[in-house]
């Protein structure tokens, strides 16, 4: 289940042979991998940070495990090295990008090389620079138009 809490890593993208249990790794609040993930201190229970965030603020200082207090710490490090051995496909797989991910700690689940993700990059960029084209061609014809009335309304 990906959640829309945050933008979390599904567990179904996992391929390749793999010894890591990914049950192990998912988060107890959104039910997908954790996705920069932390620790309580005191149940040591990891959180991909953002879920936790969101808890925290509904539930000020309460671990969704009911410890006492909910202390933020460094996710424990064999979590780490656990999410660091999966291999994941890209983000933009049902979009055609077949690249595979080894590597997904440092918060990123896109591939660099994904050609898809360049499109929608660019797609977005054009759709910014077609809106600033836009603004500054309407507005000075509006100017225009403004001016052009106000001239003949003073000299009539």
């Amino acid at each position: 289940m990906t959640s829309m809490i945050q933008k979390g890593i599904c567990s179904d993208r996992v391929r390749g042979p793999s010894s890591v249990n990914v049950d192990l790794l998912e988060c107890p609040i959104c039910h997908d991998l954790l996705w920069i993930p932390v620790a309580c201190q005191t149940c040591e229970t990891s959180f991909c940070s953002t879920c936790i965030d969101r808890w925290l603020a509904d539930n000020p200082e309460k671990c969704p495990n009911r410890c006492k207090t909910y202390i933020k710490r460094k996710c424990p490090s064999f979590i780490v090295k656990l999410l660091a051995q999966l291999q994941l496909t890209c983000y933009y797989r049902s979009q055609g990008c077949e690249q595979i991910l080894s590597r997904i700690v440092d918060g990123d689940n896109k591939s660099t090389k994904c050609l898809v993700d360049v499109i929608h990059f660019l797609i977005n960029h054009l759709q910014q620079l077609v809106l600033l084209y836009m603004f500054v061609h309407y507005r000075g014809l509006l100017e225009t138009h403004f001016f052009s009335t106000l001239n003949s309304t003073t000299t009539a």
